[in-house]
């Protein structure tokens, strides 16, 4: 849809953009979540009195029949219909990026090692931010959300296992979003200074168990078209995950380790993944 508002909403920020309708978007327009009230308060500075033909809405949290619940900010709940735009579509954060990944380059990508994968086959996104989001992209299906981030996380050493321990002593859960999030290294932090150990070690754990994550995930959802990582927090550490045991970890499930090292392992470079896929989503 040509000259639609497309919108990342985030636990922090707040995107804002207009939709080309060939796949492309304008100049994004950021906006701080906690410097409003709400999502109609934030949308009437970004649209300034533009009219708005069709709007597709991005969501950090669970969305079902036109209404959202934002899991990790103070905005809550989001119904289109409340919003007082024609045509609102609300997706889940990652939905939306997960409509970019057939439209990769590899100028948008970063490789972390595997293969090719296969060419008409799911493909996996994982995105640690204010809270960890999981989405897949299935040929002839399109996007799917999910709520992978909190399904619970596995060790893969005593060690770990007695970090996870602490997680679970603390949140009763320990879901890979208590870990793998800008929250969850203050959570990672916390349980290895229970456990003695230095600060310096927060980095490797917080990558190791993100590999093992997105290395379950992918054989969990048959991802031979590969796996894409995506978000600042990851960009922020990129010589980090182009280390060998950062794939090394994410391949190491014993007889599937083949299986895994032949799936493309890619980190996601382009600036606005959100706003990307919510404008391919608006020509779909």
């Amino acid at each position: 849809m040509n000259g639609a508002l497309l919108a990342d909403i985030g636990g922090t920020h707040a995107r804002f953009a207009w939709a080309d309708g060939q796949g492309g978007h304008s100049a994004p327009q950021v906006l701080k979540v906690a410097e409003f009230a709400d999502l109609p308060a934030a949308l009437a500075v970004a649209t300034a009195g533009r009219a708005v033909p069709g709007a597709f809405i991005a969501l950090a949290g669970p969305v079902e029949a036109g209404r959202a619940v934002l899991t990790n900010s103070h905005w809550g709940e989001v119904r289109a219909a409340a919003l007082g735009m024609p045509r609102v579509t609300l997706l889940n954060d990652l939905e939306a990026q997960a409509w970019l990944l057939p439209h990769l380059t590899a100028a948008d990508t970063l490789s972390l090692g595997g293969g090719g994968g296969l060419r008409d086959a799911p493909m996996l996104l994982v995105s640690p931010g204010t809270g960890l989001g999981v989405a897949l992209h299935v040929p002839g299906a399109g996007a799917v959300a999910t709520e992978g981030g909190h399904a619970t996380l596995a060790g893969a050493d005593a060690r770990e296992d007695a970090v996870l321990a602490r997680l679970r002593a603390r949140f009763g859960h320990a879901s890979a979003e208590r870990a793998l999030c800008g929250p969850g290294l203050a959570h990672l932090a916390q349980a290895l200074e229970e456990l003695g150990e230095p600060a310096a070690a927060v980095e490797p754990l917080f990558l190791a168990l993100l590999a093992g994550f997105c290395g379950s995930l992918a054989l969990a959802t048959g991802a031979r078209g590969g796996v894409c990582l995506s978000g600042a927090i990851l960009n922020a550490r990129r010589q980090a995950l182009q280390e060998p045991g950062f794939h090394a970890r994410f391949q190491a499930k014993g007889r599937f380790a083949g299986w895994l090292a032949a799936l493309p392992l890619r980190l996601i470079t382009t600036p606005e993944p959100g706003l990307a896929g919510l404008a391919w989503r608006a020509v779909a």
